[in-house]
């Protein structure tokens, strides 16, 4: 899934470990910077009873991308009809997305 605003570009994935009903989930995210000045970033990471991760983004030139990986500790037999939540906030700047 992705989403695009005038400033950046967010895509995340997810990834199961190999016993698929407990092994910890991964999300990765991808944020690419397509606006014209460099950004500093806060990305959560969240699901009901399982809890919240953040990462950091410092410095995202125009053009450049990065990549942030959170491990949700439960695997699907706890995620299962539960939603996770991605959110990214320019820190100093405007709402997050």
């Amino acid at each position: 899934m992705s989403v695009t605003n005038d400033v950046f570009r967010v895509a995340w994935t997810i990834a199961r470990g190999t016993d698929s009903r407990t092994a910890p989930i991964i999300v990765s995210v991808r944020i690419e910077n397509i606006g014209n000045r460099s950004l500093d970033l806060e990305v959560d990471a969240s699901a009901w009873k399982v809890g919240r991760e953040r990462r950091l983004v410092t410095g995202l030139r125009p053009g450049e991308h990065e990549v942030r990986r959170f491990r949700m500790k439960a695997g699907l037999d706890r995620l299962d009809r539960t939603d996770i939540r991605i959110e990214l906030r320019q820190i100093d700047g405007e709402e997050g997305i």
